[in-house]
């Protein structure tokens, strides 16, 4: 037989068809191989893939009702002179008398879609254009058999890439979301010549082929949407700068980081930069103060601010600080040079600062109305650690300096030389039409006052019985019971002195 092959270049690969060039099904081969040579195909879509079944192109609409067949040859005796529809779309064709079809009973078959059967009836007369489809499965495909579809070669290379189309994503329609298109058409073996001819009118319908970063571009024809190509490399890698791309990479990884934060709310907002001129410093000694450290790295420029963090409550150093340069490019020195060092007999580190709370403090104190600021919590320790410091030195066996007479707290002059001769007996009653309790029953100060005035009534009414020679009895009691007796006849159940 003779060999006639083409190469079909698509997305997914390349796939060689052998052709049957001695089969009953030559002719419309023969109209294949011209709309390959003439890059009829180029660009063309496959817009039908059924899996496990076919997969389909050939239309440069990609609707699946365009398509033509090629125009009539100047020889007549081509194998590719058919009868044709009035209007000269379509080829019309049957198997002549006494041969059969060949059937669809193969996976990797290529077979030129019948657009329609003519006269009606039971006659095979079709009618056929430019869209072809390869088969995926080699059984139950009788109803290809039954719609005329005529079967004109096999793939002999290539039946990888009917698989990668088979196992593409597709929509409702049977259409790949990622466009799978024919790149381009080469006619590999020729016995009669067909492609040497013209073909002007499938020219005009073709698309050149024109890729950009590995895109196939569509035929002019095409009237439904682009999807994403296949194989369209994305925006990193098509950049080819391994830096690059790594750079692109890291702020990707980065802005995802943030985002997050910024949900669970430990950043302000996803964009916040940290501040670039701020160092950080750590493993301080708790010795070293804020002054100290000021006069050490103020010879690398102008510090805005200096803050050796300290604990909120005791106001202890935390060892470690932040210092803020006025110019980026002193912060950078002093990381430099700076870290390692010894300070106050420990060695530090020194790095870049990744803080952002003071400017998360501009987001959280405008909500808090009073709240003191940081310096005002550290003076207020500082003074109470100061206070700590004099009580320590003023105890018994200390040997700093001890407090003198004159700072010594003054003592409160008794009841008989205050100016408004008031006694400690003299003291507040309540009105007796009040109850003072709450839900844990009578004040605490209510029961000690009460308490009291009690006492100082039983010293007395005890200094009474004694003037009128009622002693204690034999054992040193006081008639005890007597006492509570007229204790209860002298107060009510409020405890109130009748």
């Amino acid at each position: 037989p003779q060999p006639m092959a083409v190469l079909l270049s698509t997305a997914l690969g390349e796939i060689v068809v052998d052709l049957f060039a001695d089969a009953p099904e030559a002719p419309i081969a023969a109209c294949f191989v011209r709309l390959c040579a003439h890059k009829f195909y180029d660009g063309c879509l496959f817009y039908n893939v059924q899996p496990r079944c076919l997969a389909q192109t050939g239309d440069p609409t990609g609707t699946g009702s365009g398509g033509r067949a090629p125009p009539a040859p100047k020889e007549k005796k081509k194998p590719d002179d058919l009868r044709r529809t009035p209007d000269g779309r379509f080829v019309l064709w049957e198997p002549p008398s006494g041969l059969k079809r060949r059937k669809h009973d193969a996976a990797g078959l290529l077979s030129i879609a019948c657009v329609g059967k003519v006269g009606g009836g039971l006659g095979e007369l079709g009618a056929y254009g430019s869209q072809f489809f390869f088969t995926l499965r080699g059984d139950d495909l009788t109803h290809l058999d039954e719609g005329l579809h005529c079967v004109v070669g096999e793939v002999a290379e290539g039946l990888d890439v009917l698989e990668k189309l088979g196992a593409l994503y597709l929509d409702d329609t049977g259409r790949p979301w990622q466009d799978a298109r024919v790149r381009s058409s080469h006619v590999l073996d020729d016995p009669w010549g067909v492609a040497a001819e013209a073909l002007p009118e499938a020219a005009d319908e073709s698309a050149e082929e024109e890729t950009t970063g590995g895109v196939i571009a569509p035929p002019a024809a095409e009237t439904i949407g682009a999807r994403v190509p296949y194989g369209a490399k994305p925006l990193d890698d098509s950049l080819g700068d391994p830096e690059e791309r790594a750079r692109l990479e890291a702020d990707k990884k980065a802005k995802s980081q943030a985002q997050v934060l910024e949900m669970i709310g430990d950043l302000p907002h996803a964009d916040v930069e940290v501040p670039k001129n701020e160092i950080f410093i750590a493993k301080l000694n708790k010795v070293t103060e804020d002054r100290d450290l000021e006069i050490i790295f103020s010879r690398f420029g102008k510090i805005q601010s200096c803050d050796v963090v300290r604990d909120w409550k005791t106001g202890d150093s935390l060892n470690f600080a932040f210092i803020a340069f006025e110019d980026e490019r002193a912060a950078v020195e002093a990381y430099k040079k700076m870290n390692n060092v010894l300070i106050d007999d420990s060695r530090v580190k020194v790095d870049f600062s990744q803080s952002v709370a003071k400017i998360w403090s501009r987001y959280t104190l405008q909500y808090k109305k009073g709240a003191k600021s940081r310096d005002q919590r550290l003076q207020a320790a500082q003074q109470r650690r100061a206070a700590a410091v004099e009580d320590e030195a003023a105890a018994p066996g200390h040997y700093g300096p001890s407090r003198s007479s004159a700072e010594k707290a003054p003592v409160a002059a008794p009841p008989s030389e205050r100016g408004d001769r008031s006694s400690s007996r003299d003291l507040p009653r309540r009105e007796d039409s009040r109850r003072h309790y709450d839900d844990r029953g009578p004040s605490s100060s209510h029961q000690s006052h009460r308490r009291r005035r009690r006492e100082d009534d039983d010293d007395s009414d005890r200094d009474e019985r004694r003037r009128r020679g009622r002693p204690p009895d034999e054992f040193g009691r006081d008639h005890r019971r007597d006492d509570r007796r007229d204790d209860r006849a002298r107060y009510d159940r409020g405890g109130r002195r009748r």
